[in-house]
């Protein structure tokens, strides 16, 4: 019986004969210590530019013996990690698909197709502009741009900032399926300031109020003197894709007129990411009625 399954066009046979072709590779790239840094370091050598290395090309850049070689070499086909046209070996299309859902490739994407929108707000805003996700540890700041005027803030791109301290971190938690449970924000919170909601009570009212408006607000409880405002980015299915946020000195930041280009924004922010990054089928929900801050 034959089947087979397709990658990024990339075809990768499962019939009896590949089965049995794997399986005699896996046996002999298993057999003894080393196999996984021999089949990584004949990957590293695979060409990904569409050229092609023949065996006894690879065997001597790799110092393998060509039967080892050609054994790895056979079994990285039958997983799509290489692929075997005329003439010798290349990296496979699979490498894509794996390596597009790690973090760091993930969350540059996202920040490199945001950028556009991060800009049109400095622009709109002239204050600073944040770009967040979500993680384990909290708010990771893929993305900062800021100007002569803008408000000094302890961080830079990659800082971890706190889920309740931050308007980032709230317009997240507010749209996230997590407990505050889950991610222990239930008793009592580390205050960052003085205004830092403190208590997973006063947490879970502030989120609350996030979700009814749409739009998260700092007040100074992350930075003395700082004001953020921040909302969501969706993808498709109203999936949360991160947050953006505007910054500026409490005295001279004005929240809803901030809010009001903050949405726009981001509602045009979310089509783009609906249509190019999660599929061109995708809806974005209308923005919600706006509320007073």
């Amino acid at each position: 019986m034959t089947s087979s399954t397709t990658t990024l066009g990339t075809t990768v046979r499962t019939d009896t004969t590949a089965r049995a072709v794997i399986a005699t590779a896996v046996g002999a790239a298993t057999d003894g210590p080393g196999a996984v840094e021999k089949s990584f370091l004949v990957l590293e050598h695979l060409p990904g530019d569409g050229k092609v290395i023949g065996v006894s090309e690879l065997a001597r850049r790799t110092g393998l013996s060509k039967t080892t070689a050609h054994r790895i070499l056979g079994l990285l086909t039958g997983l799509g990690l290489a692929d075997h046209p005329a003439g010798g070996y290349r990296l496979g299309r699979r490498i894509v698909d794996i390596v597009a859902q790690t973090p760091c490739v993930r969350t540059q994407a996202l920040r490199d197709q945001l950028l556009p929108y991060l800009l049109d707000l400095y622009r709109l805003t002239d204050e600073a502009v944040h770009l967040g996700v979500l993680r384990e540890q909290g708010v990771l700041c893929l993305e900062r741009l800021y100007g002569h005027r803008s408000a000094p803030l302890p961080l830079r791109i990659g800082s971890i900032l706190p889920l309740h301290a931050t308007a980032l971190g709230k317009a997240l938690l507010a749209f996230t399926d997590e407990s505050l449970h889950s991610r222990g924000l239930a008793g009592d919170l580390p205050a960052v300031t003085s205004r830092t909601l403190a208590t997973g009570t006063l947490l879970r009212t502030e989120l609350d109020q996030v979700r009814g408006r749409g739009v998260a607000v700092d007040q100074c409880e992350f930075k003395q003197g700082v004001a953020c405002v921040a909302v969501p980015l969706w993808g498709r299915g109203r999936t949360l894709a991160g947050a953006v946020s505007v910054c500026g000195p409490a005295h001279r930041l004005d929240v809803e007129r901030t809010a009001r280009e903050l949405r726009r924004v981001a509602y045009e922010a979310s089509r783009a990411l609906a249509a190019t990054v999660c599929g061109a089928d995708a809806t974005v929900h209308e923005l919600p009625p706006a509320t007073p801050l």
